[in-house]
């Protein structure tokens, strides 16, 4: 037997967040892109973004940033082949811009949004720049 809370039978231990595939606070859903555009679906995702496979450059769109703040994102470049792009919904930015790309091999962005728009709170993106 299991518990009725609402119109979600539990059965046993399995909880309502692994029934829904939620991940749990902490916990990273792992997904490999190779396909263009991408319009991830689960919360807390890292987009490992495969564009060799793709064959070419490879488009992340976010899903709409109202009504889902707080929700995170790490995107990684795995390939050589393309740059990767990152962008909001439109009427959406990410840290202002309408586009965040990713060039390099291994770099990553990672973005959340605070309802209204998407802000890059880290990134491991190799500068153009060199220093002497």
């Amino acid at each position: 037997g299991g518990t009725m809370n609402g119109d979600l039978t539990v059965v046993g231990s399995l909880s309502a967040r692994t029934y829904l595939g939620i991940p749990a606070a902490g916990e990273a859903s792992i997904v490999t892109v190779t396909s263009t555009p991408h319009t991830p679906s689960a919360v807390n995702s890292v987009l490992l973004v495969d564009d060799d496979t793709i064959g070419g450059a490879a488009v992340v769109i976010l899903p709409a940033a109202t009504g889902n703040s707080g929700i995170e994102f790490t995107v990684k470049k795995l390939g050589n082949t393309g740059t990767v792009s990152v962008s909001g919904r439109v009427g959406d930015t990410v840290d202002g811009q309408t586009v965040q790309s990713i060039g390099t091999k291994f770099d990553s962005i990672k973005v959340i949004t605070n309802g209204s728009d998407w802000y890059v709170i880290s990134d491991n993106v190799t500068s153009a720049l060199q220093l002497e």
